[in-house]
């Protein structure tokens, strides 16, 4: 069965979990919204991305790749419609966000760009999120960081989304922002951490037909 410290409105705190085979009555103690969160490189994204690769569905929202070809000597982050994930859209000058790490502005300014990201995130996240179909089955958010906490249009983009019918499936970047605290506190949302120890097992559970037949049942429970 599912070992998992469900949160509740009035205790928040972040559940590390071990997920094995998940029972009927865990299934309803799960949140609307699931979101990992844990160390980079720890696997969070690759579960993600094997979940839309494996279940079919209708999903609308985004996912962020990194890039070395775009801009040459520069690692590059950029933001692809999750929509046409499966279609393999690449990185472009077009869904260009920011450079990795501690980028100085005369790398920006080389390629004719604005140093802050927040313009970028409000024209291409908002594009994303303000215009998810309604037969949209799962909406995808991979990932969110402290960059968009400056990005107030696609903030609140994140949060109407929040509000809505269509569950999420997401990933947090384990830094503390403003936007992390308000997505890990809302009362519909999930966050599970992911850990070198649990992180195949999480896999595992995300990849059974069970845990997207829950996925599309809250999504149908929120359509009546």
């Amino acid at each position: 069965m599912l070992n998992l410290s469900y949160r509740n409105t009035q205790n928040k705190s972040v559940a590390s979990a071990t997920f094995l085979r998940i029972s009927e009555s865990d299934y309803s103690c799960m949140s609307k919204h699931i979101f990992l969160t844990g160390p980079k490189q720890i696997g969070k994204s690759t579960i993600i991305k094997k979940y839309i690769h494996s279940h079919p569905a209708s999903y609308a929202g985004f996912l962020t790749e990194k890039s070395k070809e775009i801009y040459p000597g520069a690692t590059s982050v950029h933001m692809l419609d999750a929509a046409f994930f499966t279609q393999k859209k690449k990185p472009s000058k077009e869904n260009f966000l920011f450079f990795c790490g501690q980028a100085p502005d005369a790398l920006y300014h080389q390629y004719n760009l604005l140093p802050d990201p927040a313009p970028r995130f409000n024209k291409i996240g908002c594009a994303i999120l303000d215009t998810i179909p309604i037969n949209t089955n799962i909406i995808i958010m991979d990932e969110i960081g402290p960059h968009e906490c400056e990005a107030f249009e696609f903030y609140h983009s994140i949060v109407k989304c929040l509000d809505g019918d269509i569950p999420i499936l997401g990933v947090l970047q384990q830094a503390e922002s403003a936007l992390y605290r308000r997505i890990a506190e809302h009362p519909d949302v999930e966050v599970i951490k992911v850990t070198k120890e649990n992180r195949n097992q999480i896999a595992f559970s995300f990849h059974t037909p069970d845990t997207h037949q829950h996925l599309l049942s809250r999504w149908s429970e929120r359509r009546h």
